[in-house]
Parts: structure tokens; C-alpha cells; sequence
């Protein structure tokens, strides 16, 4: 992928602030700064894909085995995460936007009876979840109906009960937006979940640049808890409730090692060419370990506020 398939970004898009002097570089990586807005304190990516280099990247070739087995593992965390905020058996109608290979859905759908719609932009991910998981998939983006109508190809607005997005949010170059779009499919007293990284987090600015999820080309929008909640609260009809969050034990030892080692430079953290030509080839090492241990470390490390390095913050639509 190529520099021209990139654009400069801009406003910042949580605050809509454009005065450069009000940004200042948190991370010089690789031909993508990550920038902090003074007015707001989001952090973001100042350089994003364009419309078409974002379609080239996500419905064409997004998708590896290490997402399929990653999102497999992290299906029963979240499962978790939402019985600790949500009673689901009330839930009776489920909206999973960025659902990928469909796993969570599935499993809500078999254990509650639920009736599951996925929304997934990546034709191979898109295609799994169809044949494999068997559940109806959307592949095109949401709309929130904002000039008086939908589109054909859209999920029914104000219908589930439940509207979820699992670490999809940091990929929107306009979060604001899209926490709109995904707010106008709930049902009037229905609820919105969202989980995405805390950039903030302790263990997160440990790590500074070595962090994994500084992936400035696909992870552009970067939130911490204050940012996360008021992009919650500034949709209309949307307040934010309440959250869950925890640390990994993987970014824990990571950490550990860390302080035992010289830190990496910015340049050593991140390369786009390098990385643009690996990440989809690697693979998940300890699949059926990582099954049993990341949902033991779950339950013993979940924080009842959004102070973890991933959060999950539940909104509820007006009446």
C-alpha cells in the first residue's frame, strides 16, 4: 500500500478542533503520527487511509488466521463482559457491527436463543461467518438514516435491544459518527456496548511505543476513558451507564520483560511497509492454551470501571 493511498487527516475528529497549533505528536512513527488534541485530549492518527485505500484494506484483504483464532478466544471474554453488565436474558434481538468471523454472535445465538445480525466490511471474514457460523451478515457500512431514510441495505433501525461493537471503534475515522450510526439501530430504551483499547492505561504508557496496539494505519481513533465516554454522551439519545475493563496477561508480562530490556526506539517499534507486509500472515500461537487462560484471567482481573488497558462501556438509548 502505497503514501498515496494516504491523506492527512485533519480536524480532530472527536472535537472537530482544525487549528494545528492546537496538536501535539504523542508518537512520530513511521510516515503516521499519532497527535493529541489539546481542546479534547483524544489521540489519533494524523494520517488515514482514504476511502479507497480503506475498502482495498478492509473488504479485500483483511483477515488472518490470527484474527479467526484470536476472535475465537476473545468471543468468551466478551460473553463474560456482557453478563457482568448486562442481564441477557432479556436481551431478545442482538446487532453486531465489525462482527468478523462471527463467533460471539453464534455463541449468543445457541446459548440465549437470541436473534443475531452481524455487519462485517471483510469479505473474508464476512464470508466465514455467513457458511461457517451461519448467521445473516450486512456488508456495507451502517447509516443512521440522517437524510430522512435508509439504506436497502441496511439492519431495521430502532430494533435490537442490544447494538455491540468489539474493538472496531479505533478503526472509524470518525468515531462520532459512527457511534451514531450504530446508536440509531436500538430500540428506544435499548442498550449499546462498545470495547476498544484504553490508550491511556498504566500499562499501556509503560510500554510507550512498544505497545501492540499502536497500529497507527488501521488503529487511527485512540481512546481513553474521559474520550470514550464523551463520545457516548455527545450522541443524541445515548448516556453513557456504565463499564468493565482489564489488563491481559500477555501486555502484563510484556511489561515485565520490558522493564528487564532496553527500550525500543519509535523506529524500532513500527514500520508501515514492514508491518503492511506481516500482518496478515501471522499466525496465534497457544490457541487452546489461551482459551482457558485468557477467560481465567478475565474473571480474576475485571475492574468495574474503564481504567484497564480494554474497556467496555455500555450506553443506554433514551426512551
Amino acid at each position: 500500500m502505497t503514501d498515496d493511498l494516504f491523506a492527512d487527516r485533519g480536524r480532530c475528529p472527536l472535537c472537530g478542533n482544525d487549528d494545528a497549533a492546537q496538536f501535539e505528536t504523542v508518537y512520530d512513527f513511521n510516515r503516521i503520527p499519532v497527535r493529541k488534541c489539546r481542546q479534547c485530549s483524544f489521540m489519533h492518527s494524523a494520517r488515514i487511509m482514504t476511502p479507497e485505500g480503506m475498502k482495498r484494506y478492509y473488504a479485500d484483504t483483511f483477515g488472518s488466521d490470527r484474527h479467526r483464532f484470536g476472535q475465537h478466544v476473545n468471543a468468551g471474554i466478551s460473553h463474560r463482559a456482557l453478563k457482568s453488565l448486562l442481564d441477557l436474558r432479556e436481551i431478545k434481538s442482538v446487532l453486531d457491527v465489525g462482527t468478523g468471523y462471527g463467533f460471539l454472535p453464534a455463541l449468543l445465538r445457541d446459548t440465549y436463543q437470541m436473534d443475531v445480525t452481524g455487519v462485517e466490511l471483510s469479505e473474508q471474514e464476512a464470508d466465514y461467518a455467513e457458511q461457517v457460523n451461519k448467521l445473516i451478515i450486512h456488508r456495507a457500512p451502517l447509516s443512521d438514516g440522517g437524510d430522512g431514510g435508509e439504506s436497502a441495505s441496511d439492519p431495521p433501525r430502532d430494533h435490537f435491544d442490544l447494538v455491540m461493537s468489539f474493538e472496531v471503534i479505533e478503526h472509524v475515522p470518525d468515531p462520532c459518527d459512527f457511534m451514531h450510526q450504530m446508536a440509531a439501530h436500538v430500540k428506544p430504551g435499548g442498550w449499546l456496548l462498545v470495547c476498544t483499547d484504553n490508550f491511556e492505561a498504566p500499562v499501556v504508557r509503560a510500554l510507550g511505543p512498544a505497545f501492540p496496539k499502536w497500529i497507527p494505519h488501521s488503529h487511527i481513533s485512540h481512546f481513553a476513558p474521559d474520550t470514550l465516554r464523551r463520545c457516548i454522551n455527545q450522541t443524541p439519545g445515548l448516556e453513557y451507564q456504565c463499564g468493565v475493563s482489564y489488563t491481559t496477561w500477555e501486555l502484563v508480562v510484556r511489561r515485565l520483560l520490558t522493564a528487564l530490556q532496553r527500550k525500543k526506539t519509535v523506529s524500532e517499534c513500527y514500520n508501515l511497509d514492514d508491518v503492511m507486509a506481516t500482518e496478515m500472515k501471522r499466525g496465534y500461537p497457544m490457541f487452546a492454551a489461551r482459551r482457558i487462560i485468557n477467560a481465567m484471567w478475565f474473571a480474576l482481573m475485571r475492574r468495574r470501571d474503564l481504567n484497564g488497558a480494554l474497556m467496555y462501556g455500555l450506553a443506554r438509548k433514551a426512551e
